[in-house]
């Protein structure tokens, strides 16, 4: 009696410990599979082969997810893979062509810095007396966008006397103004707040006072409210390169039709700080700095949303998660709950130029920071930002068997091309550069980074390239598409 008694008791004990045991061979399992294994392609063969009603309500309950990275004017890169995917989409949908819009395919849609910018476009009604239609962006005018007010966010230095003030200057302050930007934004989404997304959205920023991100989404408590333009800003407040940004935002039960988010860069001719109109705030601030609660203003003090997330796609995934909490995905065993997500992942170019120990010993801080035309520290925390998100997800995705749900789509930019790799490069003719290596993206093989080499390994059995990837991906979107149409999710 008592043997059974304690066995009782023990058992709830011991199930989890053997769910992570049997997790835990099959991981190592996985890992012990070639890195060069094209599982998107080859899955994808295997899928079209079962019976197409067998597993239709789990197809149906698969949560859409685009994720696209931070990188500056390398944005135009995903931008060109998007406006592919639109093409695509367009074609499938034959019969509505003129009503396509990416938004209405996909569950949630996440973007860091550039990729923040994108996403708001994709997603943000624009206001009437820019569009009638009060449509978002499409994926073609996002890349117009950056053909045409790339140079004038960020200007290049013409002439020797201006590149030497800029170098000088740039000690002190950042490099660039965000008068253009700002200009635009307030253009394109004016008044707009991110609860008027057409489908779910998140954009990560990062509070310097707080010293923690913020995960700005369309559906959560006061975030929801945030201005579209104040994101936006803030997500692209690259440090060395645009000054940080300041707002508030209302908290939920102050917030009503007649409360306006306050901004501090409704007048976009002088160039915004930090310490903008903050100084009746300090006030406020000085008996408790950060008191949320029972404080009815929310304060934000933001930087690039590079710092923490460049590649958002994990911050997706576990947002999606958690807010179906309800929802089949996470009522299943561990091996099945990936198999109800679809992941599109895009990058902004990766390169790979190094620096040898024995040159960067010798470095300070201005090194650091500019080198030779390169930012070597923020180049280098967004590529192991960005590279680590994707390590993680190749083998969570594998061992969960559901590789097929996860695609990432990333350029290689060549290692002697350091001026096409800049964040700020929008000299003529470095966008058309940089559209076209995701032309050639497109017509390559598909690959995987191999972690211990650093290259982009290939198999050489598979000849499918990331253009009949996102094909068949775009024909898994309209196949859901009309078997669920993505809702709006609610606080």
């Amino acid at each position: 009696m008592h043997v059974l008694l304690l066995l009782s008791q023990a058992c709830p004990l011991l199930i989890p410990v053997l769910r992570f045991y049997t997790f835990r061979t099959k991981l190592q399992a996985r890992l012990a599979m070639p890195k060069t294994t094209s599982d998107f392609s080859k899955n994808a063969e295997t899928s079209e082969r079962m019976d197409p009603g067998k597993n239709m309500k789990d197809e149906a309950d698969k949560l859409r997810i685009l994720s696209i990275d931070g990188g500056g004017v390398r944005g135009v890169i995903p931008a060109a893979i998007l406006k592919y995917l639109e093409e695509q989409l367009r074609e499938k949908e034959k019969d509505k062509p003129k009503d396509i819009r990416l938004a209405d395919y996909f569950d949630l849609i996440v973007g860091t810095s550039t990729g923040g910018l994108i996403t708001a476009m994709i997603t943000t009604p624009r206001p009437k007396e820019y569009d009638p239609q009060e449509q978002p962006f499409s994926a073609i005018e996002v890349v117009e966008f950056y053909k045409e007010y790339a140079a004038q966010i960020f200007p290049p230095a013409r002439g020797i006397r201006q590149k030497v003030r800029r170098k000088v200057g740039e000690l002190r302050r950042p490099r660039f103004s965000p008068k253009e930007l700002n200009i635009r934004l307030k253009k394109y989404f004016d008044k707009r707040t991110l609860s008027e997304a057409i489908t779910n959205v998140i954009i990560p920023s990062f509070d310097i006072n707080l010293q923690l991100p913020v995960f700005f989404s369309s559906w959560e408590g006061e975030l929801k409210a945030a201005l579209v333009k104040d994101v936006c800003r803030a997500t692209t407040a690259a440090p060395t390169f645009l000054p940080p940004v300041y707002f508030t935002v209302p908290s939920t039960e102050d917030t009503d039709d007649d409360t306006e988010v306050a901004s501090t860069w409704d007048v976009v001719d002088k160039q915004q700080t930090v310490v903008d109109k903050q100084e009746t705030v300090e006030k406020e601030k000085k008996e408790d700095p950060q008191s949320q609660a029972g404080n009815k203003t929310r304060h934000f003090n933001m930087i690039d949303g590079g710092i923490a997330a460049n590649n958002p796609t994990h911050v997706g995934i576990t947002k999606a998660i958690q807010y179906t909490g309800d929802n089949p995905i996470v009522d299943q065993a561990d091996k099945s709950s990936f198999k109800k997500l679809l992941v599109l992942s895009l990058g902004t170019g990766r390169h790979r130029t190094g620096y040898l120990a024995k040159d960067a010993k010798k470095w300070g801080v201005i090194q650091w920071l500019r080198h030779e035309g390169d930012t070597p520290l923020i180049s280098s925390l967004q590529n192991a930002s960005a590279d680590m998100v994707d390590y993680n997800l190749s083998i969570i995705f594998k061992a969960h068997e559901s590789p097929e749900n996860y695609i990432r789509l990333q350029v290689d930019i060549p290692d002697d091309e350091t001026a096409l790799a800049r964040l700020d490069n929008a000299e003529e003719g470095n966008l058309e550069a940089l559209e076209a290596l995701e032309k050639e993206l497109l017509e390559k093989r598909v690959y995987e980074l191999n972690f211990d080499t650093g290259n982009l390994d290939r198999d050489a059995k598979d000849n499918t390239t990331f253009k009949k990837a996102l094909e068949r991906f775009a024909t898994e979107l309209v196949s859901l598409r009309k078997m669920r149409v993505p809702q709006r999710w609610a606080a």
